[in-house]
């Protein structure tokens, strides 16, 4: 039975809509300081960010600053000068020879050189239309000695597609920089980098990256 009268109800109606103006109003500024709060968040989140980037960016500045011992420049630089040799003569037996001696040079290269520069090629899962069969996996490769590595876990088929992100020798490690090869076009992008070539000159790609970030 409802014993409220006419007045009573009616001031429950007075209280209860002053009650849920006090709770908007309260609600509003709760909205306001999460819309702030989540604000915030994402500076510090960009901040965290951006100096995370910079700490990688100056390890890889010390693994730049390190540079290739001097032997292996040494070697690299014999190498360089054989090929550009080889390129020069019309000899047929001087090439042979050179040829001979460069490929000599760049096994004895590979096996001293610790990789510390390195270009990675981002692979591919293969196209459902052949059946995955076109795919191919990511690889990596020493700009310092040539030496180059396919990931180990490379896999396609049409429920495990991946090109592949693990590597034996050419890992991800602070002594060693890896980062996508210098933006070419079609078709030259499929192609490797042209790493025979002045050491200053292929490490400029690593330099400027790390500029870059430093600077931003």
């Amino acid at each position: 039975m409802l014993n409220l009268t006419a007045k009573e109800i009616q001031g429950k109606l007075v209280e209860s809509s002053d009650l849920t103006a006090g709770f908007q109003l309260d609600l509003t500024s709760v909205k306001s300081k999460i819309e702030k709060f989540q604000l915030e968040q994402r500076v510090i989140e960009n901040l965290i960010n951006s100096f995370q980037l910079k700490s990688v960016a100056l390890k890889r500045a010390m693994v730049l600053i390190k540079g290739v011992p001097p032997r292996i420049s040494k070697k690299r630089g014999s190498l360089l000068y054989r090929i550009l040799r080889e390129q020069k003569t019309d000899s047929v037996s001087k090439k042979s020879k050179l040829r001979a001696e460069i490929a000599t040079l760049k096994r004895e290269l590979q096996k001293i050189c610790p990789h510390p520069f390195v270009f990675c090629k981002e692979g591919y899962i293969g196209s459902r239309s052949n059946d995955y069969d076109d795919g191919y996996p990511s690889e990596r490769y020493c700009v310092v000695c040539g030496f180059e590595e396919r990931a180990v876990d490379f896999r396609q088929n049409g429920n495990l597609e991946r090109v592949g992100m693990f590597f034996n020798i050419l890992d991800d490690s602070e002594s060693r920089i890896v980062q996508d090869e210098p933006y070419r076009q079609f078709p030259e992008h499929f192609s490797r980098e042209e790493i025979w070539v002045p050491l200053g000159a292929m490490l400029h790609a690593f330099e400027e990256r790390v500029v870059k970030i430093l600077n931003s």
